[in-house]
């Protein structure tokens, strides 16, 4: 993600809904602590790339990489740290329509939300900043849908503490599933990028996603394939073989025990809707 540091002298959008006052990702800071009493009068969202010491109701505390926090206006900050440079990612907003947002999805003010993807309030800067510098005028409305989206990416993972949580490493080696399934996969080179033994990946993985890691594969190509089929000017081998099989016949027992029809069968029925 490309760093940005923005303050809106003239904010693109300033109205009782949503007034967008700066944008921030990835932005380092020298070693110190930053103390507002009395807070900025907005909404402030912030996620610290490194271990953070934050002001709490019952002191200032450190926490961990990736913790993210939501100040309210009427909220005082402390945050940072002395023992060396910090980054972190942010965004000023306020109006009505953030603190609808925020309620719905039960985000906590002022509290440390710990683990969170940095890509959560990255992409939301992001795609903000973009509406932003694209357009003479920014869709009121798109923005607003971004921050309701951010609201509930947020509280979906304040919310989930209760809830056993999937290691990111474990998330990103299911992203490197779905996007390379057509791909050859051996369970020795997956067990080596989730840094373990083949049983242990075996076991860990099937504990996080409820299925072994061969039966995810084989699901990603069994419903790209059924996608594939509806396409008139493919023939079955072509899709067997942009799935990752060379062998028709091994393709056609899997797409049948899978979808209950031989893939030709399927190819009839989609194409006749």
């Amino acid at each position: 993600m490309e760093p940005l540091r923005i303050f809106y002298s003239e904010p693109p959008l300033d109205n009782d809904e949503i007034a967008l006052h700066a944008l921030g990702i990835r932005e380092w800071m020298p070693a110190q602590m930053i103390n507002r009493p009395s807070g900025t009068g907005d909404y402030l969202f912030m996620h610290f790339h490194q271990e953070t010491v934050i002001g709490v109701p019952s002191g200032a505390q450190p926490f961990p990489a990736h913790t993210l926090m939501v100040w309210g206006p009427l909220d005082g900050h402390l945050y940072g740290q002395t023992a060396a440079k910090w980054c972190h990612s942010w965004m000023h907003v306020e109006g009505r329509a953030v603190a609808r947002a925020l309620d719905a999805a039960g985000v906590p003010l002022a509290t440390p939300i710990t683990g969170v993807d940095p890509r959560i309030l990255e992409g939301c800067v992001s795609l903000i900043h973009g509406e932003v510098r694209r357009n003479a005028r920014a869709d009121e409305v798109i923005v607003a849908n971004l921050l309701d989206i951010l609201a509930r990416e947020i509280g979906r993972v304040a919310n989930a503490r209760g809830a056993p949580s999937v290691p990111s490493r474990w998330l990103d080696l299911r992203r490197h599933l779905e996007e390379c399934f057509a791909e050859p996969m051996r369970l020795k080179d997956l067990a080596k990028r989730a840094g373990c033994s083949v049983p242990h990946f075996c076991a860990e993985f099937k504990r996080h996603f409820r299925c072994s890691a061969i039966e995810f594969v084989i699901r990603q190509r069994m419903h790209r394939a059924r996608m594939l089929l509806r396409n008139r000017n493919t023939t079955v081998t072509d899709v067997a073989e942009a799935v990752g099989y060379d062998d028709i016949h091994h393709f056609s027992k899997l797409f049948r025990k899978h979808h209950g029809m031989p893939p030709s069968e399927m190819r009839e029925m989609l194409v006749a809707g």
